[in-house]
């Protein structure tokens, strides 16, 4: 409906830019005499040329300024169905394709007989724009992106019924409503008791537009709608983890005795099948933290390695938080050896395995945290295979060396 709506603002707008001089002022003169007789008192043909002239010129930038204030304010809620939030966003794409319509309607009009093109009338366009975008933001004060679509005349769907639960994911108080089974089951052991529920308060608002999700479906034919809701619920909750303190790590997580050892690797090379062999090794003394996406959150100035419902393609992961020993960059090799690394030689692997914000505010806070990180928590290379001498290695290597 929204796309309906903005593709027939810009036929309205690109319509009015092929009229000549002579059709566009006879459209200007019935608005000039409605104001004159209803708002002055007076008749247009006693009027002196000269305040036509002005009123005429007002009314047609007025006229501008309203034309993409719309437009913008329709591109802005368009945006926001889409699952975009950050308000910074929105505004640079709105207003920039204010800009861009208003380019292409005042050339569009250059070809028009009796009529030119001014770079000013681009100015004012764009400021409509921008006014658009201001009312959106005005707009969604009072209905907020989560009730967004649930009012939709005719659309019942259990998904709209559905009431919203709250959740406690790496200490940060999440709301969401699961549809799909793997989200529901992956996430039931982060749900806050319903009595307990009034007591929180929810940090983070975890809600998908429907559209939004089978759009991804649509561009992803090879994935379900249960694995589409799994997926981007996961990446949208690990985008806003850096403002409440905490990163995801593409890594196998495991916790011996209370403390976390990580191991970071590209899919494929082994580091799920190493936490395998701790585990097998350590027996009950092992707890899966995250088997592929654990959060490292810092907290009261401690590096934790918490559980996410978030794990991939496992339910290999708990709702714990404990601190963090060591991490390890995995690699296969023919003898079982570990050594520790700078922060210098780490970081280009930590941002090839963890979420790169693409805002400056999101990247700002990553680099933050893993300042914090590096600071905090030893990080280690190890080349091994795939044996019990390897998980000894590994675990000693991080366990007494400081």
């Amino acid at each position: 409906m929204l796309l309906l709506l903005i593709f027939g603002q810009l036929f309205f707008i690109f319509s009015n830019s092929h009229k000549n001089a002579e059709e566009s002022g006879k459209q200007s003169t019935v608005f000039v005499r409605f104001y004159l007789e209803h708002v002055e008192g007076r008749t247009y043909e006693a009027t002196p040329q000269t305040h036509i002239d002005g009123v005429t010129h007002i009314i047609r930038k007025t006229a501008h300024f309203t034309e993409y204030a719309v437009l913008c304010f329709l591109v802005a809620l368009f945006l926001r169905s889409l699952g975009a939030e950050r308000a910074s966003f929105i505004a640079a794409v709105s207003s920039a394709a204010g800009f861009a319509v208003g380019g292409l309607d005042e050339l569009l009009q250059s070809f028009s007989v009796g009529r030119g093109t001014r770079f000013t009338d681009v100015l004012i366009d764009t400021s409509g724009g921008v006014f658009g975008c201001l009312c959106h933001f005005c707009f969604c004060i009072s209905y907020p992106v989560s009730e967004k679509g649930r009012r939709k005349k005719g659309r019942k769907t259990q998904v709209h019924e559905v009431k919203m639960s709250i959740y406690k994911i790496a200490g940060v108080t999440v709301k969401m409503t699961p549809h799909h089974p793997t989200l529901t089951r992956q996430s039931e052991a982060y749900r806050i008791d319903s009595e307990k529920e009034a007591q929180e308060r929810v940090q983070m608002k975890l809600l998908l537009p429907e559209e939004y999700l089978k759009m991804k479906q649509e561009q992803n034919p090879h994935l379900s709608p249960d694995d589409c809701e799994y997926i981007w619920y996961g990446f949208e909750f690990y985008r806003r983890l850096p403002f409440f303190g905490g990163i995801m790590l593409h890594s196998s997580c495991i916790a011996v005795d209370g403390e976390a050892y990580l191991f970071s690797a590209p899919c494929g090379t082994g580091k799920s099948t190493h936490t395998t062999l701790w585990k097998k090794y350590f027996g009950d003394r092992a707890v899966y933290v995250n088997d592929d996406k654990p959060a490292l959150c810092v907290r009261d100035g401690k590096v934790l390695a918490c559980g996410t419902p978030f794990s991939g393609k496992t339910d290999l992961n708990t709702n714990i938080c404990v601190p963090a020993r060591g991490i390890c960059i995995l690699e296969r090799g023919e003898k079982n050896e570990i050594h520790r690394i700078s922060a210098k030689e780490v970081l280009p692997r930590f941002m090839n395995q963890t979420f790169r914000p693409f805002d400056a505010a999101g990247m700002e806070k990553t680099l933050a945290l893993l300042d914090i990180l590096f600071s905090s928590v030893p990080v280690y290379e190890l080349h091994c295979d795939m044996s019990e001498d390897a998980v000894l290695t590994s675990y000693n290597g991080m366990k007494n060396k400081e």
